[in-house]
């Protein structure tokens, strides 16, 4: 798997960090003002987009590879692109992250600050 966010002028990589079974992608519907059970409790479907979401778990890292990721991930917007192995295809959406979480931080046998468990969600705009 292939994964890389845009910033400034270039793409950058950021395949390296992602944990093994790190990446999910779900498609999710957006459903319309007239979506719902009607009072005969038959379901309206008014789908008016498919949006993408991907969950990213990466490895553990250092404070400063974190801060590396954590700042292509701040944009209020960003273009965010990944190439499945299955298809060979790029495939590219404008994407905003909304929270971030992590499982702990140590500091490692140097002193280093270390991050584990963090994962973060990618959605389409």
């Amino acid at each position: 798997m292939q994964v890389e966010i845009y910033e400034g002028t270039s793409w950058h990589s950021i395949s390296s960090y992602i944990a093994i079974d790190g990446f999910k992608i779900s498609r999710n519907d957006v459903d319309g003002p007239a979506a719902g059970r009607n009072v005969a409790g038959d379901m309206i479907r008014d789908r008016v987009a498919i949006k993408t979401r991907i969950d990213i778990t990466f490895i553990t890292m250092t404070h400063d590879q974190w801060y590396l990721i954590h700042g292509y991930l701040l944009q209020e917007t960003f273009s965010f692109r990944y190439r499945e192995s299955a298809s060979d295809a790029w495939t590219t959406i404008t994407a905003y992250s909304n929270s971030y979480s992590w499982t702990t931080s140590f500091r490692n046998s140097q002193g280093v600050m270390m991050y584990t468990g963090m994962t973060v969600p990618v959605v389409e705009v």
